[in-house]
């Protein structure tokens, strides 16, 4: 008897220190489960905060190109920015459960980074569409080869003409029945009810063209329409200026406002150009 009682305190002692070893070691092995697993969320919620010198220069940059804009696209840009800000906002704090906002309240790191790099992302892409709409609406080209002539057209269409195109009338007159075919106004064309003109010609006869018409020349097109007396070819209006008109006179509508020239059909001879030819 005396002989068990000794004995089984020791097994009584180990059997506690087995379960303790077995108990501590299952709440490391838990432990460290949930620092790893805390770790893995932290590194997953909280993003990488971009160097703050760096969000300043985009920034800066940013607001140096939408200064290069007119007051009208800045307008537009700002308001763009608005949107874009307010969408990306929404869209970042929607990512976020209730627990995924409470760990980040509690490691003291906000979503403001997210925010910024989504906005960024949306505005950058928003800038360089617009930028590219606004190169498509241009539709001159800011210059022109040396030794052309340039034509505006009726509907201010651009014609670059070389040198072997404008060098006669006839020439040009060949190279604009091709160009305005299925354009509007083909048939003053066609029919040749149209003058070409400079600053200082109303329109330039055809005897005259290879001395008026010279390379680095613009030229300006119009329709001839053919009546008795000045008439305006916008509303009609009769013009009271007077009976006495020449190949340079230009009237301003009373009426419409808008400009327009006369000429007197007797002056201009059949071979000079044809606007008094027989129909």
């Amino acid at each position: 008897m005396p002989s068990r009682q000794s004995h089984s305190p020791t097994l009584i002692t180990d059997a506690q220190t087995n379960a303790y070893h077995h108990l501590r070691q299952g709440t490391d092995q838990v432990s460290t489960g949930l620092q790893s697993a805390h770790e893995d969320m932290t590194r997953q919620v909280i993003p990488r905060r971009p160097p703050v010198n760096l969000t300043s220069e985009t920034i800066r940059q940013l607001r140096s190109a939408i200064s290069r804009f007119s007051t009208g696209d800045q307008d537009i840009i700002y308001r763009t920015v608005s949107t874009l800000f307010s969408w990306a906002l929404e869209s970042v704090n929607g990512r976020y459960s209730a627990a995924t906002c409470l760990t980040v309240a509690t490691t003291h790191t906000t979503v403001h980074w997210s925010v910024a790099e989504t906005f960024l992302s949306l505005f950058c892409t928003f800038l360089v569409l617009f930028i590219m709409f606004k190169l498509g609406s241009i539709t001159r080209n800011f210059g022109f080869a040396p030794g052309t002539v340039i034509v505006i057209g009726l509907c201010d269409e651009i014609f670059v003409l070389d040198s072997e195109t404008f060098s006669s009338w006839e020439n040009t007159h060949a190279y604009l029945l091709r160009a305005f075919q299925g354009r509007l106004g083909v048939s003053y064309i066609e029919k040749r009810d149209y003058a070409l003109g400079d600053s200082e010609h109303l329109f330039i006869e055809q005897h005259k063209w290879s001395v008026i018409v010279k390379a680095g020349s613009r030229l300006h097109m119009s329709v001839v329409v053919h009546g008795n007396g000045a008439r305006c070819p916008y509303c009609g209006a009769v013009s009271v200026s007077g009976n006495d008109l020449n190949i340079d006179d230009r009237f301003l509508c009373s009426r419409c406002g808008r400009l327009y020239g006369a000429l007197q059909g007797a002056s201009v001879e059949d071979d000079d150009y044809p606007f008094n030819r027989p129909r």
